[in-house]
């Protein structure tokens, strides 16, 4: 931008310049890289869960879109089963073991899923999604447990 058409900076620059530099520090946290990270992937799981299962599930096994819909409503209720049973685990055996456990768990998931379909084995796969959407649920108490105890008092807010 031409020096001359530049305006003074104001009040909600300064505010902006503030939350931009607070959340630079808390990603400086080692914690706080792994959380990110953390996020990234399991969420980058869910988006290709979403837009694979039905290409793949109607593909490999000749699944209707009414059985794509059941498949997809039984992983939902898999989720609030295990959304509960994480928040119990995570105050048992702490957030990180969770998060460790689970994300594993997902990874094999995902590669007994990619078997499964190779192999051509319907009842493989919706075992390996199953599992994947157990421990993607248990995780999410486990995230937000880990999220506040790696957050500085002062930034939890930005950390969530």
């Amino acid at each position: 931008m031409l020096p001359e058409l530049r305006q003074p900076p104001g009040p909600e620059d300064e505010a902006s310049s503030q939350g931009v530099a607070s959340f630079q520090e808390l990603l400086s946290s080692p914690d706080q890289q792994a959380l990110a990270g953390i996020s990234v992937a399991f969420y980058c799981g869910t988006a290709c869960k979403v837009s694979l299962i039905p290409a793949v599930a109607s593909e490999a096994f000749g699944a209707r879109p009414d059985e794509v819909g059941q498949l997809f409503s039984a992983l939902a209720a898999i989720a609030i089963v295990g959304t509960l049973v994480g928040g119990r685990l995570a105050d048992a055996l702490g957030s990180r073991r969770v998060l460790v456990a689970c994300g594993t768990i997902c990874a094999g998931g995902y590669l007994g899923a990619a078997a499964s379909v190779q192999a051509h084995a319907k009842e493989q796969f919706l075992v390996c999604l199953a599992a994947w959407a157990l421990a993607a649920s248990i995780k999410s108490p486990a995230l937000q447990a880990f999220a506040i105890t790696a957050a500085p008092d002062d930034r939890r807010g930005a950390a969530l």
